[in-house]
């Protein structure tokens, strides 16, 4: 049996009806959504290797719909209701899902088109309502998103994130902010994010304890851009990454390289290299997006699934965990 015929075959044996529809990508096999209690098309290209439904947004590598190995069922959700409080924490946090829609971090999510209940739950994002001061009071931790970064089973440290773009501002907004100045008088511009002081950044990942159950990880540089991947990205939290890093990727059948375009290319040569023969590397340079934060899930696994092509890997071998 081929591999498209096991592919239809998995289809209606989990989602009944099956049509076939020629796109322009190729054959298109189109299932009743499950998320959308059936009343909705699921769109899944096999030539690709990626599924959307265009009504509720689930998408993803067919491996996700069908398990074409030893199937990954449901994954283990290790992101706890409360965070331990054995780590340093920024603030007095509150969970997303009880922010009203109108809160500025919901809408700021919104504006990202990013899910409050998918951080929430998945990644155990929370809002710092009351924080503390870092860095002599140039980043202060009050109104911002706090990513958890676990390692092992343990919360290791955290990543905070401000609900708004110091370099987006004007000296009136960052005057009516009480922004600090230097000696000259000039508006001195916090950073946007802030990692709490200790944490080793180039010892860990943002996001590894949910890509450590997926056969393949997607290696980004920012927090935002690694959940926009799915549960089996992970974030350097920054520019670069380390030779720890580097080693701990080394546990992955696949891992799928897609840093920020522009200035990654060499970087990603590099880590090619870097990952030795036995590790199978895919680089993806995004295009039409600054970075994969900005980008739709759904386009994301379609240029991984195009250069996985050109690249003669069929994504369908793996268990993809998004």
């Amino acid at each position: 049996m081929s591999k498209d015929q096991e592919l239809v075959r998995k289809l209606r044996q989990k989602y009944g009806r099956l049509r076939t529809s020629q796109g322009k990508n190729g054959i298109e096999y189109i299932v009743d959504c499950l998320d959308c209690g059936g009343k909705a098309k699921c769109y899944v290209n096999p030539k690709r290797g990626v599924y959307i439904c265009f009504k509720c947004g689930e998408t993803g590598p067919i491996s996700k719909l069908v398990d074409f190995t030893s199937g990954m069922g449901g994954a283990h959700v290790y992101v706890p209701q409360e965070l331990p409080t054995d780590v340093n924490l920024p603030g007095l946090l509150s969970r997303l899902i009880h922010l009203e829609d109108d809160h500025p971090a919901i809408m700021y999510l919104r504006e990202r088109n990013c899910n409050k209940k998918e951080f929430d739950e998945v990644y155990g994002v929370r809002y710092c309502y009351e924080g503390r001061a870092y860095s002599q009071g140039l980043f202060h931790t009050t109104n911002t998103l706090v990513f958890p970064i676990w390692q092992d089973g343990v919360l290791v440290g955290w990543q905070a994130r401000l609900l708004y773009t110091p370099e987006d501002m004007s000296e009136a907004e960052m005057e009516a902010m009480g922004f600090m100045q230097d000696e000259d008088g000039d508006f001195v511009k916090p950073p946007k994010y802030w990692t709490n002081p200790g944490l080793p950044k180039g010892r860990v990942f943002f996001n590894q304890e949910w890509a450590k159950q997926s056969d393949v990880v997607v290696v980004t540089e920012g927090v935002f851009d690694s959940i926009a991947v799915g549960r089996c990205g992970v974030a350097t939290l920054g520019k670069g990454v380390s030779q720890s890093q580097v080693n701990r990727l080394k546990d992955w059948p696949l891992v799928i390289l897609l840093l920020d375009p522009g200035s990654a290319d060499r970087e990603m040569v590099e880590l090619t290299y870097g990952l030795g023969r036995d590790t199978r590397v895919l680089p993806v340079t995004l295009q039409g997006y600054k970075d994969a934060g900005d980008a739709p899930r759904y386009n994301i696994w379609e240029q991984i699934a195009d250069h996985a092509i050109a690249a003669g890997i069929n994504l369908n071998e793996y268990n993809i965990l998004v």
